[in-house]
């Protein structure tokens, strides 16, 4: 794993489960499929992008053409730890409107307060979108040109 993916996972928290350095892809996937609300589809998303862009900053590392090179699949694992900490904040997010709604059970939120909390909760789902739109365009624009002996590896990345 490169550097950005790395220094990514050591700096979430640790009591989000998702996207963990220590943990595997089977812990993971029981994760998702517990009765738990965290880790949810944004979690998903974003780890469904990271393992995506992963794989296009392989394969742009075995093509040889511009704009391929070094500073090219480095923008990649930036993005790929960019998804990783946008796992992390959909969490965090969800926690943080769930205590929330919690507390407005029992004694009065302002409806602002409330409100915020709801597009705080959206925040990072809309950034995974947007982070996802930006590698798809990148994708787009360079599949022609990437190594043919990758062409499947290149096809799941658009996958």
């Amino acid at each position: 794993m490169h550097a950005q993916c790395t220094q990514a996972l050591s700096k979430l928290p640790s009591w989000i489960s998702a996207l963990t350095q220590n943990q595997t892809v089977e812990d993971w996937l029981k994760a998702v499929s517990s009765r738990q609300p965290t880790p949810g589809g944004g979690s998903v998303a974003a780890h469904i992008g990271a393992n995506a862009t992963a794989l296009f900053a392989m394969v742009t590392r075995f093509s040889r053409n511009p704009p391929f090179g070094p500073t090219f699949a480095d923008a990649l694992d930036q993005h790929t730890a960019r998804f990783l900490a946008l796992g992390a904040d959909d969490a965090a997010g969800y926690q943080q409107l769930k205590k929330t709604l919690k507390q407005a059970k029992t004694q009065t939120i302002n409806q602002a307060d409330l409100d915020a909390g709801y597009i705080a909760a959206a925040d990072a789902p809309m950034r995974i979108y947007e982070l996802t739109a930006l590698v798809a365009r990148q994708l787009i624009a360079v599949y022609p040109n990437t190594n043919p002996n990758l062409a499947s590896d290149t096809q799941m990345a658009v996958l």
